[in-house]
């Protein structure tokens, strides 16, 4: 009888029990300060609050100061 498998990898390697005990037990000997470095998936949640940057660099600074004159005072619901 064959062994049972719970899928793949991304490099098509099956993952069965063996790799499962084997991947656990590296995990619970522990792992070294800049050993996960290069295991980053994405760029994650941008940072909220006191973390974000000051400045926007997608909005011209002169741009937003001319509609925000134009716009002074007004709410949405009069913008049409």
């Amino acid at each position: 009888m064959s062994a049972r498998t719970y899928g793949r990898t991304m490099g098509e390697k099956p993952i069965n029990d063996d790799m499962i005990e084997k991947l656990a037990d590296e995990a619970e000997r522990g792992y070294g300060p800049g050993q996960l470095q290069g295991c980053r998936r994405g760029p994650g949640r941008p940072p909220v609050g006191d973390a974000r940057r000051g400045d926007d660099p997608e909005v011209d600074s002169d741009a937003y100061t001319e509609w925000a004159t134009r716009n002074a005072g007004q709410v949405w619901s009069d913008l049409d």
